[in-house]
């Protein structure tokens, strides 16, 4: 058994991709399609969902999500998208949530860019020592989701809000 009880595997897709992938202990990303795994979303108290909404319905969100807590962030996988409005908001969110000792999954459509980014973020800003850079943490990422890609603005976006944490790290 796992540090926070998860010991279950999400399923594959038809590519061989998970739904979702756990990244750090207790945070996981995922695509949309984790949200209808039930046994995974037994595990899961804490869920960041980021998409548009006319992407999913909200009456079917609302049902995948009703007994959970969440966060969510409407936002396209678009390079001009203002990723950087939502950053820290998540991070925080997410952080506090997995004080609580609650397993967390941050999932978008796909699993790859806006997941991506706002696990990427959340381990620039909460273990600096560990991830100290966007490439570092990336680097990471992938070794548990090998299809995280976020698309270059997002990547633009992260390096500047890294830089930001450095140089408030530093005064």
């Amino acid at each position: 058994m796992s540090y926070w009880g998860l010991h279950y595997r999400p399923p594959r897709l038809e590519s061989g991709e998970a739904v979702a992938d756990q990244v750090l202990p207790g945070l996981w990303v995922g695509n949309v399609d984790s949200l209808l795994d039930r046994e995974f979303m037994r595990q899961i108290q804490a869920i960041v969902t980021a998409f548009p909404r006319d992407r999913v319905s909200e009456e079917r969100l609302d049902a995948c999500l009703a007994g959970k807590r969440y966060y969510r962030v409407h936002i396209e996988d678009r390079v001009e998208a203002p990723l950087e409005a939502h950053l820290d908001k998540v991070a925080d969110w997410i952080a506090h949530e997995r004080c609580q000792g609650s397993a967390v999954l941050i999932h978008c459509f796909g699993g790859h860019s806006r997941s991506a980014s706002f696990a990427i973020y959340y381990m620039l800003k909460y273990f600096p020592h560990v991830f100290p850079t966007v490439g570092q943490a990336l680097a990471a990422l992938r070794l548990s989701r090998p299809s995280v890609r976020p698309n270059a603005g997002f990547l633009r976006k992260l390096e500047h809000a890294a830089a930001v944490l450095h140089s408030t790290a530093l005064v």
